[in-house]
């Protein structure tokens, strides 16, 4: 893992011991075999072991079904009667401590994250006061520094014949792990944008693919229908458009294709503060070959998401991220099933309905409107296991 990872095993280090008060931790890879067995199992499917920094076990027979599990990059967790649950450091905004009681495990840890989630941390096992300063100095830690493993692309078929004759072919599940990582990397919601608008247009009969994965200098993001799009998620309309020019928006256009420009995609929300914001460049003369700034209609392209849904898809757990996982394992099958069950297992799981019975639902509704895929991908426990 690198200096970084041995850094953030010396910090955690500093931190654990008054964290756990009084209960079994261990460090790196002090941490017993079995007990990690166990806490995968029960709460942390799915994480890279390499990353572990440190694991509080809160159980009273030391078995580590329950506790607290600290990564280079986020922290899984869960309590007596809870369910699983885990956050990144880097998506906590501000940390604060309520409910001052004299012993410190008593009082409680409220998390506010950028997207204006709350985490409250409660437990009684753990001190508050230490793991706030833990979590400040890691959510503070240059992230973009730390040299993350590869990982090995997981290869599935899946081959079968439906009683209604249609057939579900050889597909590949995504490599969540990947993704995920760079969902939640300081442009996360950047690349959550390109993977949610290429997803929406095949499934609106468009001929789209990612072709940024290669980081190139200056090139496309996606391709749809021929055209080479660059997406700009921003926070505003005006630096979507200066992201896009050389020395922080002063200098000439970046995006070039064949001495033209490519199209700038941004959140929908944000499209008509682009559009002006590249009318004024044109006029400019920053951008090569285009004196008419009504050419800007042809170079600032509307996305499909606002720029709140592209870091909504950012976070496990919201309405927007469950939507995009089924419509990825629909794209995924290649199948013939509807956005209806897209819909319907939004809607059943904003609702308050379980999410294995939203899944049910959702495969019953998009059965009417022409597949059954779901079916095999959730039911083979494929496209729809949780993410890592």
């Amino acid at each position: 893992m690198g200096k970084y990872h041995e850094e953030k095993c010396e910090i955690m280090g500093r931190y654990l011991g008054n964290i756990a008060n009084g209960f079994a931790y261990h460090i790196k890879e002090d941490i017993p075999g079995k007990k990690i067995d166990h806490a995968v199992k029960r709460f942390a499917s799915g994480i890279d072991r390499a990353s572990i920094i440190g694991f509080f076990d809160t159980t009273v027979m030391g078995s580590g079904k329950n506790g607290y599990i600290f990564t280079d990059d986020k922290v899984y967790y869960v309590d007596t009667f809870e369910k699983p649950k885990k956050f990144w450091y880097d998506d906590i905004k501000t940390i604060k401590l309520s409910n001052i009681y004299e012993k410190d495990c008593d009082r409680v840890l409220e998390i506010t994250q950028y997207d204006g989630k709350q985490i409250t941390i409660s437990s009684h096992f753990l001190n508050k006061t230490p793991l706030k300063e833990f979590l400040e100095i890691m959510k503070d830690y240059n992230s973009s520094e730390i040299t993350r493993q590869s990982v090995e692309v997981e290869k599935i078929e899946n081959v079968g014949a439906q009683a209604g004759g249609l057939g579900v072919g050889a597909f590949k599940t995504v490599n969540s792990q990947y993704e995920e990582e760079k969902f939640h990397a300081r442009q996360g919601h950047g690349f959550t944008a390109e993977r949610a608008n290429t997803l929406y247009d095949n499934i609106t009969g468009r001929a789209a693919e990612i072709v940024g994965d290669d980081n190139a200098k200056n090139g496309a993001d996606r391709v749809v229908d021929g055209v080479y799009i660059q997406s700009k998620y921003c926070a505003t309309g005006s630096g979507c458009i200066n992201a896009c020019f050389e020395e922080g928006g002063n200098g000439t256009f970046r995006y070039m294709i064949d001495g033209k420009p490519m199209q700038i995609e941004v959140p929908s929300d944000k499209y008509e503060e682009a559009l002006k914001a590249m009318e004024e460049k044109i006029r400019r003369g920053q951008v090569k070959n285009i004196t008419n700034p009504e050419e800007a209609k042809n170079i600032v392209r509307k996305g499909h998401f606002t720029y709140a849904q592209a870091k909504n898809i950012a976070q496990a757990g919201t309405i927007e991220s469950l939507t995009y996982d089924a419509v990825n394992g629909i794209v995924s099958a290649a199948s013939a099933f509807g956005v209806t069950a897209m819909i319907a297992l939004a809607s059943s799981v904003w609702s308050g309905e379980d999410f294995e019975d939203a899944v049910k639902m959702a495969a019953y509704s998009g059965l009417k409107v022409g597949g059954d895929s779901i079916c095999h991908l959730y039911f083979g426990g494929t496209a729809f296991k949780g993410r890592a």
